[in-house]
């Protein structure tokens, strides 16, 4: 990373084949194991003849079906059902099945890239929160505005009663403001340590009075503001006196110079390297390219990142490390596992196993990351998940998908596979062939079985 933070503006530049590397089958894997959850060989291969550009374009756009030949209305359809399922008979459970469903067959992974990293933002527990809606609400509003300007996602994540109930908003008035959601909010989601006072903490406490919860006739709590709850008094907020709201609180700390530097950590840890502590000078270059007047443009954010001269370089190869989920999902939709795909609810037992039970992170500031996916027991899990979702009868059909048909050899084909699974730039082809692997099954528990699987 020294010589990108020696020329931090460079690092953001577009990436050019010809001054920066060919772009080839390593890049266009790369590209798909850090904006998605990985893709298949002949879809890596696709892109790395398309070029560069298109390759890209079509990861932001999404593509008009899934990995396993659902189109992008279907998939829709079906997870629409099972989120009405929820609806209808709520529980954490169901909520969950909706949400993995999505990650193994979205045509769009890079929206579900971003519903995934919102989480971790705002992280939010459903242990505390009890309401199974509210959290699905919650995912929705990520989902549904993962790149839009920062302050509509800040005031979607205010106004929610997840959110609410899990930092006690509902428990704030005029008369006892609780500083729990207006610190977390400055410090947390806005704009980072060192950027506000003890007394911008007590305004922010202050705007944020007047939600209540109240019980319908659906038998679900909601969260409503009140204006007859909230402290309409004047207030100094990060150096600016009015009657603030939570609506103010938004758009003042969105303004804030702190916002772009927040939002652009954020995108760095998501895309480009969660092992170190992102470098103050390229995260402060990336927040001057993403600063908007009064907004944090995320979607420039995203693109830029995207196209960037640091993302595709070899520095920053496999220094990211897989999340449960990135793991999970990424060894399915790299393998181009024919449907039905493995059970979602098999799926989410296993993530709990490694570590990462999805709607109820382990605290405010969302799960570590980085090296701390790496404990010995949540490896042992990994391994077991693979060992299992692989077992039973039917998997060696459904792993021989319409590229091969078969005709292929099981090391041929898992060399393929782990040129597009595996990260860190090193072909294990030649381990592949010394494994002499019987089967796709035998392959693919092979392929997850490298140190490098874990990584992105």
């Amino acid at each position: 990373m020294t010589t990108w933070e020696k020329d931090p503006a460079a690092a953001w530049e577009p990436y050019s084949p010809a001054r920066d590397g060919a772009w080839d089958l390593a890049r266009a894997a790369h590209l798909h194991r850090r904006a998605g959850f990985g893709a298949t060989p002949g879809r890596v291969a696709h892109d790395a003849k398309a070029g560069h550009e298109a390759a890209i374009r079509a990861v932001l756009e999404g593509d008009p079906e899934g990995p396993g030949g659902r189109s992008r209305s279907e998939v829709e359809e079906i997870a629409a059902a099972m989120a009405d399922s929820a609806r209808r008979d709520p529980s954490l459970g169901r909520v969950r099945l909706a949400w993995i469903f999505r990650l193994l067959n979205n045509p769009h992974p890079l929206r579900e890239r971003m519903t995934l990293a919102w989480h971790g933002h705002y992280a939010t527990g459903a242990r505390k929160v009890e309401n199974p809606l509210a959290m699905l609400e919650q995912i929705e509003a990520m989902r549904s505005l993962w790149d839009a300007p920062i302050s509509k996602l800040h005031r979607a994540m205010i106004d929610g009663a997840g959110l609410q109930i899990w930092l006690d908003g509902v428990d704030s008035d005029n008369e006892k403001p609780n500083e729990n959601l207006g610190r977390e909010f400055l410090e947390l989601f806005a704009l980072g340590e060192g950027s506000y006072s003890e007394a911008d903490v007590k305004a922010a406490a202050r705007a944020l009075t007047g939600y209540r919860s109240e019980n319908r006739d659906d038998l679900r709590k909601h969260v409503v503001f009140d204006p007859g709850r909230h402290d309409d008094g004047e207030k100094t907020l990060l150096g600016r006196t009015g009657r603030w709201g939570p609506a103010d609180l938004v758009r003042i700390a969105s303004a804030h110079p702190a916002a772009a530097r927040r939002i652009a950590r954020r995108l760095y840890v998501t895309f480009v390297d969660d092992v170190e502590p992102p470098p103050a000078a390229l995260v402060a270059a990336l927040a001057d390219r993403i600063r908007t007047p009064g907004d944090v443009d995320v979607r420039q954010g995203i693109e830029v990142v995207l196209n960037s001269r640091l993302f595709h370089s070899e520095a920053v190869r496999g220094r990211r490390v897989k999340s449960a989920v990135d793991y999970a999902v990424g060894l399915i939709r790299s393998s181009g596992w024919r449907r039905p795909t493995p059970d979602p609810a098999t799926i989410d037992v296993h993530l709990t196993r490694m570590g990462q039970t999805l709607l109820d992170p382990p605290s405010v500031a969302g799960w570590p990351g980085g090296l701390a996916w790496l404990g010995a027991p949540l490896l042992i899990a990994r391994a077991n998940f693979a060992a299992e979702v692989t077992a039973g009868q039917g998997v060696e059909s459904h792993l021989r998908g319409p590229e091969s048909e078969g005709r292929v050899s099981p090391a041929e084909w898992a060399a393929a596979v782990a040129d597009s699974f595996l990260a860190g730039g090193r072909s294990r082809a030649d381990d592949i062939r010394a494994a002499s692997p019987k089967g796709r099954v035998e392959a693919l528990r092979l392929v997850a079985s490298f140190p490098e699987a874990h990584l992105a």
